[in-house]
């Protein structure tokens, strides 16, 4: 697909979404009571990401170690590729999560603690990071982790002037794109981008990234209280 296809001049995508709508979203907490502490599956799209954690448990460290492993099993992508489990890619991926959600831990609460978080990629279609870290995030409301607030966050493509938002992968592969979160609404604690973008556009990408956040952390909200009701 060339990059002229991906936004027609009415202003819709190649899937029939505008530029500000998002995929399908849906978060379901305690999906695997038996098999960890904590667990949630996050679903952008055809993006399906499953969290396990275990945790919290002793540890001969002085404060809170959190350790986050990402692996994509082969079924995940229609191609079929076995990804390593030493593929740096994922590694760099894991690295940005944990960042990411040491800041919205009360570390302070978990001294000499250990908590390790298993993402397991179920199906690729873009927005892989946004996807683990709000799969990870409702992992550790499940497990009852202290949190400052949750952390939410989505991708921001470029179209020329038109931001797009929540990147599918063919999207991903021709448009530049960022992947942002943010913690208590509008405090953006991940931002990463990997293309080249002019200022200009880059705050609209911002902008409309962070009212993204919004509406997932109001989606996140939804899943914890029926979580709450049911269990």
């Amino acid at each position: 697909m060339s990059h002229q296809e991906l936004l027609s001049p009415e202003g819709f995508r190649y899937d029939g979404r505008r530029c500000n709508e998002q995929r399908n979203f849906n978060l379901e907490l305690n999906t695997h009571p038996h098999a960890a502490d904590g667990s949630a599956i996050c679903s952008m799209g055809n993006t399906k990401v499953l969290s396990l954690l275990r945790g919290p448990t002793d540890s001969n460290d002085s404060g809170l170690s959190l350790s986050v492993s990402i692996i994509q099993p082969p079924y995940a992508k229609s191609d079929r590729v076995q990804v390593s489990k030493n593929d740096r890619r994922f590694a760099e991926l894991s690295l940005m999560v944990q960042r990411t959600l040491l800041q919205s831990i009360v570390q302070k609460a978990y001294p000499r603690t250990n908590i390790n978080i298993k993402l397991t990629i179920l199906s690729a279609d873009g927005s892989i990071l946004a996807a683990c870290v709000n799969s990870a995030t409702a992992a550790l409301v499940d497990a009852g982790i202290a949190l400052y607030d949750t952390v939410t966050a989505i991708t921001v493509g470029i179209h020329d002037i038109s931001p797009l938002i929540d990147c599918n992968a063919i999207e991903e592969i021709d448009l530049p794109y960022l992947t942002i979160g943010t913690i208590s609404n509008s405090k953006i604690n991940l931002l990463l981008m990997e293309s080249k973008t002019p200022l200009d556009k880059l705050q609209k990408m911002i902008n409309l990234g962070t009212e993204g956040c919004i509406q997932i952390r109001n989606q996140l909200d939804i899943a914890i209280r029926k979580s709450a009701i049911k269990h």
